[in-house]
C-alpha cells in the first residue's frame, strides 16, 4: 500500500496526531482510524525524522505516545539486546 505525503511532506497520521481538539487533547478517533487505514504509517518520520509516538509526546500527550509505541515498538528498540549497551 501507497501512503500518500501531504504537499508539506507530512502524512495524515502526523497530521491528525498533532490536531488538537477543543479541549486540548489528541483527536484519538481520528488519528486511531487513519492508523487503521494505514498501519504501516506508525513508523514513517515526519519531515522532521520525528515518529508519530514523539509528536505526541511533544503535544504533551504522553497517553497517545505510550499507545503508540505500544503498537510499534520496534521504532525504538530493533531487537538486539547488546546495542544499547
Amino acid at each position: 500500500m501507497v501512503m500518500r505525503r501531504l504537499s508539506d511532506g507530512r502524512l495524515p497520521l502526523h497530521v491528525a496526531i498533532q490536531k488538537h481538539d477543543a479541549t486540548g487533547g489528541v483527536n484519538m478517533c481520528t488519528w486511531k482510524q487513519i492508523f487503521q487505514c494505514y498501519p504501516c504509517a506508525i513508523r514513517a518520520q515526519d519531515r522532521e525524522n520525528l515518529y508519530p509516538f514523539m509528536l505526541a509526546s511533544a503535544y504533551s500527550d504522553v497517553g497517545v505516545a505510550y499507545e503508540l509505541l505500544r503498537m510499534a515498538p520496534d521504532v525504538i528498540w530493533d531487537g538486539n539486546p547488546l546495542a544499547a549497551v
